[in-house]
């Protein structure tokens, strides 16, 4: 057994994460005090006594008390527009939307993108939970602009034909302050049609 092979192979299973960083990773854990080693074994241990996935919008959320399973965005008392919902691929997407300050609805994490020949079955699942969870109202599409966020999109689309709810899109086209010159066509293409 290679342990350093093992945890290196480990780190690689987070999103992004190559053999060089996961190799980064343990160079510097080796160098971490036992003490710091120990806590940090300690907190992924309780992790799912703190952080759990609403089982709403399945956005990660920090659970005090811990019996709690819907986060304070999709909690009854919530004040946000229950008629808006944006579906987002990932957690840090909606953070991200979240810091803007513009959006004052509720939101649905997917977990990947909808990828036919993928091994990541959450997409599929969870379109099929927005389905059955919306009846009316807007489903806002805030996925990225490329092949399978275009596919997935597409998905969510036919998926929610049958039902009384209107479904946009984020605008896309060129970003604020670049030259025209550089835009690829399909940028131009998605800015010409997305015009004001």
């Amino acid at each position: 057994m290679d342990f350093f092979q093992d945890l290196k192979n480990f780190f690689q299973k987070f999103p992004g994460i190559g053999p060089r960083q996961a190799g980064r990773f343990i160079y510097s854990l080796v160098d971490f005090s036992e003490s710091d080693r120990k806590k940090m074994g300690e907190m992924l241990l309780d992790l799912n006594k703190h952080l759990r996935r609403c089982e709403n919008c399945f956005r990660i959320f920090t659970t005090s008390p811990p019996e709690v399973v819907v986060c304070s965005f999709c909690a009854e008392s919530s004040n946000r527009d229950k008629s808006k919902i944006m579906v987002v691929e990932k957690d840090s997407d909606l953070f991200n939307f979240e810091k803007t300050n513009s959006f004052k609805g509720l939101y649905f994490v997917l977990g990947g993108l909808f990828d036919p020949l993928g091994e990541n079955k959450n997409p599929s699942e969870r379109i099929n939970i927005l389905k059955n969870k919306i009846e009316k109202g807007e489903v806002i599409l805030a996925l990225p602009s490329n092949k399978l966020g275009d596919f997935t999109s597409e998905y969510i689309k036919k998926t929610l034909a049958s039902s009384q709810i209107s479904i946009t899109r984020l605008g896309r086209g060129i970003s604020y302050g670049v030259e025209l010159e550089y835009a690829d066509e399909n940028t131009l293409k998605h800015a010409f049609t997305n015009r004001k």
